[in-house]
């Protein structure tokens, strides 16, 4: 999945639906073959952004949710990965995260290592620094795992949980 992707709304997902399902609809045949190969790269298409959009609403199992909470459950963890949340989607070097924390590299180095294996911290070498970046999927994964089952269905009652979520 794409790092920076909005979760996309209810009408793009019924209308790609649509899309799909009215191919098959067609009262004339395709005379050109031209136009079949078109409508054929078109479905496909269609197809791949509808494997996107599952992605997005696929829950995660409880042992990675485990696994990620553990992770958190370190205030300088917890704050290493607030700090990157806050510099996406440039991210920020090891040494900043170590100047910002006040901990020894080889300290941090075992903290970040803990976040890594959560899948929690992307690192991306960029010349001579390593760049660490926060895995936004796998939190957007997380909340959508701890808000499974919010409310018994009753959406009304998750809207300010939702709002207080909301970019501003």
């Amino acid at each position: 999945m794409a790092g920076a992707a909005d979760i996309p709304d209810d009408q793009i997902v019924r209308d790609a639906f649509r899309k799909l399902t009215s191919v098959h609809h067609r009262s004339e045949p395709i005379s050109n073959p031209n136009d079949e190969l078109a409508e054929n790269i078109e479905i496909n298409r269609w197809i791949v952004d509808l494997v996107k959009i599952i992605g997005y609403f696929r829950l995660m199992e409880t042992d990675a949710a485990l696994s990620i909470l553990s992770a958190l459950a370190h205030p300088t963890r917890l704050a290493t990965f607030r700090t990157l949340i806050q510099h996406e989607p440039e991210g920020l070097s090891t040494g900043q995260l170590v100047d910002a924390c006040g901990l020894t590299q080889s300290t941090f180095s075992t903290h970040l290592a803990v976040l890594a294996k959560a899948g929690l911290v992307i690192s991306e070498k960029q010349g001579r620094q390593q760049i660490q970046r926060a895995n936004i999927d796998a939190l957007r994964g997380l909340m959508l795992f701890l808000a499974k089952d919010c409310c018994e269905g009753r959406a009304e009652l998750c809207e300010p949980l939702l709002a207080e979520l909301t970019c501003s």
